[in-house]
């Protein structure tokens, strides 16, 4: 008769540290809408790369615990609010997938009729007004990624915005628009740059890049911002958690 074989079957490095924060959130008292620890606080504090930590973080922003908030960090979930997270998420990825830590953020905005394909995407038909806000996220003197968020001029028309101060740009972004999205219809792929993406960042035509074009939608299904999104890849890694 043959002997069955005992095989343990091993955790994970990502998985590990996964149970490895949720414990650091109960031991800490870390409450709902507080940070935890940074990446690199973790990485020492497990003794693991930070890749696997981020992993980790990816997981449990999937998982509906985690959430991240540009310039904060990474927050503990109320778990009274009805957010979707994780892969439905539709933050900006750029904190979670950088490689190297910005030096600076620049915002320029300016405004455009829509033409036939912004009409498209907002699926309107009648003549309105786009407010385009550029946003370059550098390392020292090169641009890493460039977010292009166009929002229909009626969403921003409520607020009184001082449309020259980056914070309040920053803060409606965050807060006014991003929250308000429940559904993120999102392409994704890798293309070379022409010319007028390569003058932006500061490339060379033809360098390899990766573009998301995202279309952001509200709880009753309308359209609220179109955003593009591209990323220089030296400076980024992107990864997918599957359940």
């Amino acid at each position: 008769m043959k002997k069955k074989m005992n095989i343990k079957r091993t955790k994970l490095k990502y998985v590990e540290v996964y149970e490895e924060i949720l414990k650091l959130i109960k031991d800490k008292n870390i409450e709902p809408e507080e940070t935890i620890p940074s990446e690199n606080e973790l990485s020492r504090l497990f003794n693991v790369s930070r890749g696997t930590v981020r992993q980790a973080i990816a997981l449990l922003k999937e998982d509906g615990i985690l959430y991240n908030q540009q310039g904060v960090g990474n927050i503990l979930l109320d778990p009274k609010k009805n957010q979707k997270m994780g892969m439905e998420s539709i933050n900006v990825p750029i904190f979670d997938f950088n490689n190297v830590e910005f030096t600076n953020v620049q915002f320029v905005t300016e405004f455009q009729p829509a033409g036939i394909k912004m009409k498209e995407f907002f699926e309107r038909d009648e003549n309105f007004i786009i407010m385009l806000i550029n946003v370059k996220y550098y390392i020292k003197d090169q641009v890493a990624a460039l977010l292009m968020y166009f929002i229909n001029y009626d969403e921003v028309k409520e607020y009184d915005l001082n449309l020259r101060t980056k914070s309040e740009l920053k803060e409606f972004i965050d807060k006014f628009i991003v929250r308000k999205i429940v559904k993120s219809d999102l392409n994704f792929q890798g293309f070379k740059a022409r010319e007028s993406i390569a003058n932006k960042m500061n490339i060379h035509v033809g360098d390899y890049i990766i573009y998301f074009s995202e279309v952001m939608r509200k709880q009753d299904g309308t359209v609220a911002f179109y955003r593009r999104s591209y990323f220089n890849p030296n400076y980024f890694t992107f990864y997918m958690t599957r359940k």
